[in-house]
C-alpha cells in the first residue's frame, strides 16, 4: 500500500511523472490543437533519453535503477487458458455483479455504435450498421476466446 515513507523513498521516481503530467495538462489547455498531446509525449520521451545521454547512463543501467520496467517474455497466445483457475473463482460474488455487467454491456454497445458512426463520417459514405456491429461482436468473441488479445 502507498505510505508516506514509501513515497519519500521513491520521490525521485514520482516527481518526473508529476512534472510531466503538469506539462501535458498545461500544454493541452494552452494550445488546443490535435497534435499537442502526441508532441508532448514525444517531447517527454526525448527528454528522458537525452537525460540518459547527459548523465552517461545506458538503457541497462536505467532498467536496473528502476527507470525502465524490466521486460518479461509474453506468453504465447494459446497458453492464455493455462492461467484460468475456475476453482479460485468466488462464485457467490457473481449475482452482485449483474449491475456492473449491465453497465459494461451498455457502454461497450454504445461505444461500438459511436465507432461505426465515426468511421462512417470519416469515409463520407453510409455503412451497414448491422454488418459492422456483427463484425465487432465476432471480433470481441474471438478476442475473449483467445485470452483477450486485441
Amino acid at each position: 500500500s502507498l505510505t508516506l515513507e514509501l513515497l519519500v523513498q521513491n520521490i525521485v521516481y514520482v516527481l518526473p511523472g508529476v512534472a510531466g503530467g503538469i506539462f501535458i495538462y498545461a500544454s493541452v489547455q494552452k494550445f488546443r490543437h490535435v497534435v499537442v498531446l502526441p508532441l508532448c509525449i514525444t517531447f517527454l520521451l526525448l527528454a528522458f533519453y537525452i537525460g540518459l545521454v547527459v548523465t552517461g547512463s545506458s538503457i541497462d543501467q536505467a532498467t536496473e535503477n528502476g527507470w525502465i520496467r524490466k521486460t518479461e517474455k509474453a506468453p504465447v497466445w494459446y497458453h492464455s487458458w493455462d492461467y484460468l483457475r475456475l476453482d479460485q473463482v468466488v462464485w457467490s460474488a457473481l449475482p452482485q455483479l449483474w449491475l456492473t455487467w449491465s453497465g459494461m454491456l451498455f457502454v461497450v454497445a454504445l461505444s461500438s455504435s459511436l465507432d461505426v458512426a465515426a468511421i462512417e463520417l470519416e469515409m463520407k459514405r453510409p455503412l451497414d450498421y448491422n454488418r459492422e456491429l456483427s463484425m465487432v461482436g465476432i471480433s470481441n468473441f474471438v478476442s475473449g476466446m483467445t485470452g483477450g488479445y486485441t
